[in-house]
């Protein structure tokens, strides 16, 4: 019975370790299945944005569309935001501003 009773701490300690690396496993299996989604959403975003370095014509639209958004948000301004010549026949600087965040994300 004494070895028996010398063994008994053993077999906890390995059912213990094997139940904590259980968990710690599973813990980081969800991490990594989080992680390669991000990765997989980035890599997407990233070969968007190298196709659109690659055409030029793409990176021309880009361009205008900038200079249109500065534009305009510079005729609101010595307009006082009244009147102006606005492509798409909106006053408001929270349409400008819309231009120029669309402008600079897409």
């Amino acid at each position: 019975h004494v070895h028996e009773c010398r063994a008994e701490p053993s077999r906890i300690l390995r059912s213990i370790r094997k139940e904590i690396s259980g968990k710690l496993l599973n813990k980081v299996l969800v991490l990594k299945r989080k992680i390669n989604e991000v990765h997989v959403q980035v890599s997407g975003v990233q070969g968007a944005l190298e196709e659109t370095q690659k055409d030029p014509d793409m990176l021309a639209l880009m361009c205008l569309t900038a200079q249109r958004a500065r534009e305009e948000a510079e005729n609101a301004h010595s307009d006082g935001g009244h009147g102006g010549s606005r492509a798409n026949g909106n006053d408001s600087p929270a349409a400008t501003s819309a231009v120029s965040a669309a402008s600079t994300v897409g």
